[in-house]
């Protein structure tokens, strides 16, 4: 292909991608009770309040703006794949495939659980924590903003064994060394949960630090059983 051939390509998978987003956020605001409903589920029954006339637009607009980009972003990564794909060795262009489609589980899984397990626990929190001097109103941007960041943070951290495993790829890691050091990434995770977590709970320090060692294990099994598979394969 000649570079304006390899331009008019990209083209036209950015032109997919930004499709992809419009109607997306088309869908999103045709839906927008039924999917702002899901975003406050966790509040139970807490009203927003908004503090500027356009609040209430902006509120609308970035749920739908937010709903395109999730909806757009694994079709970008799916549309840069398959843009460099030639450019791949033919063995690893099914195992790249089998990597995005396991990213974006995690990612789902992350998300999820974040939604599910770990917001409605930190909003319960943070709302009764000093309820007796002071009564809670939360804006719809903060809100909004609170709910997306702490759900994609849980998306990435969900990438963990993914991480893992491109590391044993590059230098093949021993399960006894993983396990030798499974005290400090124990000791590393429930900081790190101290610090996302936005409340002072154990509770809620313990929602987002299990989940981070159980995904260490099982890193650990798929690098465990990656190596063998490769040592068996060697014979």
């Amino acid at each position: 292909m000649t570079v304006r051939q390899h331009l008019l390509e990209l083209r036209r998978r950015a032109a997919l991608v930004v499709a992809c987003f419009v109607v997306a956020s088309a869908v999103a605001y045709y839906w927008r009770s039924e999917l702002i409903s899901l975003i406050l589920r966790p509040l139970d029954q807490h009203k927003l309040v908004y503090l500027t006339p356009a609040g209430g637009f902006n509120f609308v607009f970035s749920v739908t703006v937010m709903f395109g980009l999730a909806c757009s972003v694994p079709v970008a990564i799916y549309q840069i794949y398959k843009y460099i794909a030639p450019a791949l060795p033919p063995h690893f262009r099914g195992y790249s495939l089998r990597l995005f489609a396991t990213s974006l589980s995690l990612l789902l899984a992350g998300v999820m659980f974040g939604y599910f397990i770990a917001v409605p626990g930190a909003i319960r929190f943070l709302l009764s924590f000093a309820s007796e001097y002071v009564q809670a109103s939360l804006t719809a941007d903060s809100y909004v903003s609170f709910v997306v960041s702490y759900t994609l943070g849980m998306g990435v951290m969900f990438q963990l064994p993914l991480l893992m495993a491109g590391a044993n790829l590059v230098h093949e890691l021993s399960l006894w060394s993983l396990l030798k050091y499974e005290r400090y990434f124990i000791v590393g995770a429930l900081v790190l949960a101290a610090i996302i977590t936005p409340t002072p709970d154990v509770f809620n320090m313990l929602l987002v630090a299990v989940p981070l060692i159980a995904l260490y294990q099982v890193g650990c099994l798929a690098i465990a059983l990656t190596n063998r598979r490769r040592h068996d394969t060697m014979k």
